[in-house]
């Protein structure tokens, strides 16, 4: 007789993961195509239903992103479904705050708390904070729709990856703003700055699906990737070379490269002349304050190894600078980012193959125009 004497309540009603499937309750089998929301990768699934329950997620094959493949935090989206702390209806903060004392309400009981306690808040300028996570699509119009009804209410973005300062670095040098797409799969050269590009990056799947190309999907031919950032990261495990540069010196760091650039004439003139404005001056800056020996100091990276990067940018192209993560989401993160966008453009990366494009807005139909402007109206 054998007794499970360590097995917690309820165990036997667990199915274990590395059951195969072929070994599930027969029922009614149901797939529906979705999107993962757990990063800003975006990348489609297929939802596996049993008798109505979910039981498994996979990607979905015919998704340009995912292709069939979907990453840990993917797979796991039905733990997260049926996890017993999972939040299934709206909190309210009982007592003092940092307490941590919560207790579930009604929907109803939410919504009409919120219309009482908003209603004040449409004649000040500033009593409103909305927090969101990333938003795609119409949420963005319907959050800005909400809340030009409170005037200067303000819309907190948390963004784990720095994707909204890379954003705003696109919107401050290129007058665009949205998030570059990084022609990884066709690069030769791919330097990256804190950018998590094989592990947790902003689209795991579709960088872990590059990295593979980049590496071995050109016969005879195999890019290089250069990782920078002060702790040893998987991707700088995978890279060809890891630089340790000193936290929160990445900006001047690129600029050392940049300096390096301009000072040896091996920037793409071409691109610069026809597509840049504002080079003497940038230029002018550029060597007077960032030679790679004053970088050098300052980073912990070496000057010789500064200018050999730059010269194996300019030499092995099509070459692209990535910043994510740790490099634009600790200091003077938008300061780099805004000096790898400046250093992609002397290695004319932008509109090219193996380089930088962005993407053109989904084609979403527009919200029907309101006849008056949105008000809040009292609970009935």
């Amino acid at each position: 007789v054998l007794l499970d004497a360590c097995a917690p309540p309820g165990s036997e009603q667990i199915i274990p993961l590395l059951i195969p499937e072929e070994r599930f309750v027969p029922g009614v089998e149901e797939f529906h195509a979705a999107t993962c929301f757990e990063c800003p990768g975006g990348c489609g699934l297929l939802a596996r239903k049993i008798d109505g329950r979910l039981v498994k997620v996979e990607g979905n094959p015919a998704h340009p992103i995912s292709k069939g493949g979907s990453c840990a935090r993917g797979q796991a989206l039905p733990q997260a479904m049926y996890h017993p702390d999972r939040l299934q209806s709206p909190l309210v903060r009982e007592g003092e705050r940092g307490k941590g004392r919560w207790t579930e309400i009604s929907w109803d009981d939410a919504l009409e708390r919120l219309v009482t306690e908003l209603i004040p808040l449409r004649t000040e300028s500033s009593g409103l904070a909305f927090l969101t996570g990333q938003l795609r699509g119409h949420r963005w119009e319907l959050v800005r729709r909400f809340l030009a009804a409170f005037g200067g209410a303000h819309h907190w973005l948390h963004e784990p990856f720095g994707d909204d300062l890379v954003r705003r670095a696109s919107e401050l040098t290129l007058g665009i703003e949205a998030f570059p797409t990084h022609d990884v799969e066709h690069a030769n050269y791919v330097l990256t700055f804190g950018a998590a590009l094989v592990e947790a990056s902003r689209s795991p799947v579709r960088f872990g699906r590059g990295f593979g190309h980049l590496r071995r999907g050109r016969p005879g031919q195999r890019g290089k990737l250069v990782a920078i950032g002060p702790h040893l990261s998987v991707t700088a495990a995978h890279a060809d070379e890891w630089l340790p540069a000193r936290p929160g010196t990445d900006a001047s760091l690129v600029l050392g490269i940049a300096h390096t650039l301009i000072r040896d004439e091996l920037y793409d003139k071409a691109f610069v002349d026809e597509r840049t404005e504002g080079f003497e001056a940038f230029r002018e800056r550029v060597l007077e304050a960032f030679a790679p020996e004053t970088v050098s100091v300052a980073t912990g990276v070496p000057a010789e190894q500064i200018e050999r990067i730059a010269r194996e940018m300019a030499e092995y192209g099509p070459a692209i600078a990535i910043a994510g993560d740790a490099a634009v989401t600790g200091p003077n993160g938008l300061a780099t980012a805004v000096a790898v966008t400046h250093l992609n453009a002397l290695v004319g990366a932008f509109g090219r193959e193996g380089g930088i494009h962005f993407d053109p807005a989904p084609p979403f139909a527009p919200y029907p125009v309101l006849d008056e402007p949105f008000v809040l109206r009292e609970p009935t």
